[in-house]
């Protein structure tokens, strides 16, 4: 089995794919990509059997947020659509640039049924993916790539 078969067997057990359509994802979201990422309704006790999620969340606006241990990004999880995405931006910076969590091969934002599975994602992605298959953050506008370290 080659290396993007592995990845793609390993996301398969964690989530499946969906169209823009199924998932309802409006004009003008994530355009680069021609489907998203959903994530097993508990992804985190699928990978790992830990369903914790952290109690640093708040309410916001739109949907729920939080910052970073080091300060050094805000993350917001949305329902965008049928489904709820984990967004980051960093903080200290003048423009606001949004990114969302997407999985690496193929570039699709990984999304979630519930805002709690969407948090627990963000938990386990910074500052280093705890997910078994690869992450990164890509701009919602077409922008640059940023890789999850």
């Amino acid at each position: 089995m080659d290396i993007e078969s592995a990845k793609a067997s390993e996301a398969k057990k964690l989530s499946r794919f969906c169209g823009r359509k199924e998932a309802e994802v409006p004009n003008g979201w994530f355009r680069h990509a021609n489907r998203v990422l959903l994530a097993a309704e508990d992804p985190i006790a699928a990978a790992y059997g830990s369903p914790s999620s952290s109690n640093r969340w708040h309410m916001t606006i739109d949907g729920f947020g939080r910052r970073t241990e080091d300060k050094k990004y805000s993350f917001t999880v949305i329902q965008v659509g049928r489904y709820w995405y984990v967004l980051r931006r960093q903080t200290g910076c003048s423009k606001i640039y949004l990114e969302v969590l997407a999985v690496a091969f193929g570039r699709a934002p990984i999304c979630a049924k519930t805002a709690e599975d969407a948090r627990k994602l963000a938990d386990h992605c910074y500052p280093s993916s705890g997910l078994k298959l690869p992450v990164i953050w890509i701009p919602w506008l077409d922008k640059n790539i940023v890789p999850l370290v």
